[in-house]
């Protein structure tokens, strides 16, 4: 199988995305209603990724290469440990071209059919630089999965009441070199490319629905960060290097204070939904507004 093959195969809903921009060029675009916008990404724009969710499955039980298994079985298997930061960390750091395209499979169907976080999205931009299709580049695809990454941290970080525990985790991953340029290249898009890049992130968490509650985004913030300091523990500077191959802790000097047993504070499942709506709702309006 070619590189050209394999990385279509890969990337899968590229042409998706294009069909659906060009429909969004349409001269009676302008007309478009917000509803009618909706009625669109309800009939078209969310069932196409829904079968791209069917379709990435179809390809992982099928695939013959056992290089590619053997990836899959490792990645399954850290996935499970520390909130899953070692398959994240190895997914996003492939060593060579098999790599690149065996993580990158991998990380699709998380987020597409596993409905992981919005890390594993990040981390699948980040790979996506890696493949160098002919002809072409992957900047729109990319770009809806950085806005999807944001989207989906945004929404399950609406449990925490002490919202700047995963604000902190976003802050992390844009400020690392490797994810930096990618935000620099979203950031210069024009507002149509951005929207356009948008409209996808929320049919991928529409489509997946709604994650349970994980304690370990709403657990980093300030309010933990106090608790830890009433029961008189204090910040420990961490040796330099040593977490140079952690994504969220490579630069400058860091500090860390014992945070162990102590519980974040959750909203309520009927307040979240409320917030995870109006979240959702806010994307969608912005988007439409830049068409």
């Amino acid at each position: 199988m070619t590189l050209l093959r394999e990385t279509v195969k890969i990337i899968g809903l590229t042409s998706t995305i294009l069909i659906c921009t060009l429909l969004f060029c349409k001269p009676s675009f302008a007309a478009l209603s917000l509803d009618q916008l909706k009625s669109f990404m309800r009939e078209t724009v969310i069932p196409s990724w829904e079968k791209a969710a069917t379709k990435v499955d179809k390809e992982m039980a099928s695939e013959k290469k056992d290089s590619w298994k053997n990836i899959w079985r490792t990645l399954d298997a850290e996935s499970k440990i520390n909130f899953g930061t070692p398959a994240l960390t190895k997914a996003s750091r492939p060593s060579n071209g098999d790599e690149i395209l065996a993580n990158s499979l991998w990380l699709r169907r998380k987020i597409l059919s596993e409905a992981a976080d919005g890390r594993y999205s990040y981390a699948y931009a980040l790979d996506l630089t890696l493949i160098k299709p002919n002809g072409g580049n992957y900047d729109d695809v990319t770009a809806a999965f950085l806005i999807h990454a944001r989207l989906a941290l945004a929404i399950d970080g609406a449990r925490c009441k002490d919202r700047s525990s995963p604000e902190s985790i976003v802050l992390g991953y844009e400020t690392q070199n490797s994810i930096r340029p990618l935000i620099d290249k979203l950031n210069k898009m024009s507002p149509r490319g951005r929207a356009l890049a948008s409209l996808q992130a929320i049919a991928i968490e529409e489509m997946r629905g709604e994650r349970p509650p994980m304690e370990w985004l709403c657990g980093n913030g300030m309010s933990s960060i106090n608790e830890a300091f009433r029961k008189g523990r204090q910040p420990q500077k961490v040796e330099q290097g040593k977490y140079k191959k952690e994504p969220l802790l490579n630069q400058g000097n860091n500090y860390s204070i014992d945070i162990s047993g102590i519980r974040p504070s959750l909203v309520s499942d009927e307040e979240w939904k409320i917030l995870r709506r109006e979240i959702l709702d806010k994307y969608l309006s912005k988007a439409y507004e830049a068409l």
